[in-house]
Formats: C-alpha cells, structure tokens, sequence
C-alpha cells in the first residue's frame, strides 16, 4: 500500500497454489477486525505514512497450527520515500487497503 502523488495505490503479491480471492477475504477481515491492527491505529492513526506493509504467511509454514493464515508482520511510516509522495493518515492507508482488497483490484502479482 502506497501512498503516490497521484493517489493510493496497492499490490498483493502471493505464492504458487495459493487462492488469492481468499486470500484478499481474510486480509481484508483481518485489517477490519485484529486487535493489533486497532490499536496501531489508535496510536498511529494521525500519522502521515506513505507506506503500509502486511506480511503473511501459511500458517502451516511458520510452525503454527489453526487458521490457514497468519500476519508475520506490519509495518507503516513515512518512508522511504521521495519527499513529494503525499504523507496520509495511516487510517486512510489501511481504509484503502480494505476497499482494494475487498474491490479485487488488478494490482496484483502472483509470485513462484
């Protein structure tokens, strides 16, 4: 998720065998419902960001077990970044992630 001079922009990049319509569903959830996700929000969410990252992962591929996924990190700030990207409340970053992900836009790369 990034915030460009000519407006937010998104890419969702995933592995082989993975379904990325379900993949959009629950990383659109987890950004609507996760606790952590609220508070860094709370704490953050005034702050000018250019960038949010949500890293996932299988859950069976990090050594958990339960649910098929997993967040194994989340980052936000702004930068870097060149001086003329707009800085955004990071509310508005992660609103945009939601609508991005759950609209199935075609800013999306399968990765091998």
């Amino acid at each position: 998720m990034w915030s460009l001079p000519e407006g937010p922009a998104a890419d969702l990049s995933w592995a082989d065998g993975v379904d990325q319509a379900q993949l959009r569903s629950w990383l659109a959830q987890y950004l609507i419902d996760n606790d952590d996700v609220a508070s860094v929000k709370r704490a953050h969410g005034d702050v000018g960001c250019v960038h949010l990252t949500v890293l996932v992962g299988r859950q069976d591929e990090v050594g958990g077990e339960g649910q098929d996924w997993v967040v194994t990190g989340f980052s936000h700030g702004p930068g870097p970044a060149p001086a003329h990207w707009p800085r955004v409340p990071l509310t508005d970053l992660i609103a945009f992630a939601i609508a991005d992900l759950e609209a199935g836009s075609p800013t999306v790369e399968r990765i091998s």
